[in-house]
C-alpha cells in the first residue's frame, strides 16, 4: 500500500498491518494529494489539522520578535511542541526550515525573499545567529 507523506509526516493507515509511518490520522485515510501537496481523503478533505505547524494555514501560538527580520515569527518551541506531542522526531535545523517556509508563505513580500544572495542556509544562519544546528 502506498505511503502518504507530507514533509516529515509519513501517514500510518488504520486497518493495515504496515505501521512503518510516524503519523496517525484519526479521520478517513488519505487516498491522494491536493494542490498544496497535502494528503486528502475520498471526500477531498485534507488529512492534516490546521493545528499542525506544517499546515499552510497554521496560526502559531507563540511569536517572538526577530531582530534580523524586524518582525515576529513563530518560536522554535512553538513548532517543536507539536512534533513532541505527536511523538515525531524532527531536528532543530528542520524546525527552523519549517519556520522559514511558514514565514515565506505568510510574508512572501518580505525583502529577505528578494535578496540576490538568498539561500535557505544563509537565511537560517542570519535569523538564528547563535544556532549550533
Amino acid at each position: 500500500m502506498e505511503k502518504y507523506k507530507y514533509g516529515p509526516l509519513v501517514y500510518n493507515i488504520q486497518g493495515t498491518d504496515d505501521d512503518s509511518g510516524n503519523f496517525y490520522w484519526n479521520g478517513l485515510p488519505p487516498v491522494g494529494y491536493d494542490k498544496m501537496g497535502i494528503p486528502i481523503d475520498v471526500d477531498g478533505n485534507q488529512c492534516l489539522d490546521v493545528k499542525c505547524p506544517l499546515h499552510p494555514a497554521y496560526t502559531p501560538s507563540d511569536l517572538c520578535h526577530n531582530d534580523f527580520l524586524k518582525c515576529s515569527i513563530p518560536s522554535v518551541e512553538d513548532f517543536a511542541g507539536w512534533f513532541e506531542e505527536n511523538f515525531i522526531e524532527v531536528s532543530e535545523a528542520d524546525i527552523k526550515f519549517y519556520i522559514l517556509r511558514w514565514f515565506h508563505k505568510n510574508s512572501s513580500k518580505h525583502p529577505l525573499f528578494f535578496s540576490k544572495n538568498f539561500t535557505t542556509e544563509k537565511a537560517i544562519s542570519r535569523i538564528w545567529p547563535d544556532a549550533t544546528t
